[in-house]
């Protein structure tokens, strides 16, 4: 979610300010990012649902999915990089279609992980945490952008998705386990 946050309010004061565009020309390229993120939630749901109909685990569907578009998501480092702004734009368009494949499929995880009576106020906790993620991130992201540059913060937010798939690999058990469960009551 923090990415979604950092995308929505940063890019066009990065395109302002580090890329030199007038306020026409943001409204004018601005939107390309966002365009390709909105396929980015179709491809998510997409890529993880061709694993599953190629008989997959849900684990292993899920979890490796949220990693390919984890992986999409470095692109956010040579973005800040490379002297085009085409490609650079280019670059954000594809870490964005990253955060939210990812997205669309770690959406999932709550109803994979936890029984249903709980998954509405996990979803609550987790949107509020986010919130309040985004706030600090904000803080931080104006404050390393006004002391350094964007290129660290850049690099952080192609970094970071990688580290959240990390602990999904290794910390978050089997998704199948309370969905299972489920199914096997509903069916009885």
């Amino acid at each position: 979610m923090l990415h979604g946050y950092f995308y929505i309010f940063w890019f066009p004061e990065y395109l302002k300010n580090a890329r030199h565009f007038s306020m026409a020309s943001i409204g004018k390229f601005g939107w390309i990012p966002f365009m390709v993120a909105g396929l980015g939630n179709l491809l998510g749901g997409w890529l993880c649902g061709l694993l599953l109909k190629c008989g997959w685990p849900v684990t292993l569907a899920r979890k490796a999915s949220v990693t390919f578009f984890a992986a999409l998501m470095l692109t956010a480092i040579p973005a800040v990089l490379v002297a085009d702004v085409r490609l650079s734009i280019g670059l954000v368009s594809i870490a964005m279609a990253g955060y939210t494949g990812s997205l669309a499929i770690m959406l999932t995880y709550p109803s994979d992980v936890f029984p249903k009576n709980l998954v509405g106020s996990v979803w609550g906790l987790a949107s509020m945490g986010a919130g309040f993620g985004g706030m600090i991130f904000t803080l931080i992201t104006g404050w390393v952008v006004d002391h350094y540059s964007y290129v660290p913060v850049f690099i952080g937010f192609g970094i970071l998705p990688l580290i959240c798939a990390t602990i999904i690999w290794t910390l978050l058990g089997p998704l199948e386990k309370y969905a299972l469960r489920d199914e096997r009551q509903a069916s009885s």
